[in-house]
């Protein structure tokens, strides 16, 4: 074997060992980017919670806390209510129509209720009162669930990434607080 065969080979034998280490740093940065990625959808997740809160005296019903990190963007929202199921993005007043004669008894004073419309968001660590009566005796509260129980709400967002999620809550009022 010549000097030159020998060069030549080791020419050849370092170019692939090159192309080996650019493959491989080029496999380790599409990594790296799947990664990042990944850590980009996580750091701007929502976490949406749908909580009753019944204690005298205070904010009173259904309340929407998103507790994640990130926005929650608002797709569809429904509550069922005395077997009939309601689209609260399309038509809201629907359900405030229908539940008005059983809801508002005419001892409950301070009545609200929170309209979304669709693409809204609930930005993270926000809470919405979504059914809810103000500042109520211990009565007036068991009346009002008493006309919600069995309800049913359920909430389709997503994360600004696309991913899609689903809260729901069933209001199942333990039968102590129900007007019996």
């Amino acid at each position: 074997m010549t000097v030159e065969t020998v060069i030549a080979l080791l020419a050849v034998f370092v170019g692939l060992c090159a192309l080996v280490v650019s493959f491989c740093a080029l496999g380790v940065s599409i990594w790296q980017g799947i990664e990042t990625r990944k850590n980009y959808r996580l750091s701007v997740t929502p976490n949406i919670c749908i909580i009753g809160n019944w204690i005298p005296d205070k904010l009173n019903g259904i309340i929407i806390e998103n507790r994640g990190i990130g926005p929650a963007i608002i797709l569809d929202f429904q509550i069922q209510y005395s077997g009939k199921k309601y689209d609260l993005l399309s038509d809201p007043y629907e359900f405030i129509e229908d539940s008005r004669s059983k809801l508002l008894l005419p001892k409950i004073k301070g009545f609200g209720f929170y309209i979304f419309n669709s693409g809204d968001y609930l930005p993270a660590g926000k809470a919405i009162d979504l059914l809810v009566i103000k500042d109520q005796n211990y009565d007036e509260i068991v009346s009002f669930l008493d006309a919600l129980n069995g309800s049913v709400v359920e909430l389709h967002y997503e994360s600004v990434y696309g991913q899609s999620y689903k809260s729901d809550f069933v209001l199942d009022i333990p039968t102590f607080l129900r007007n019996e």
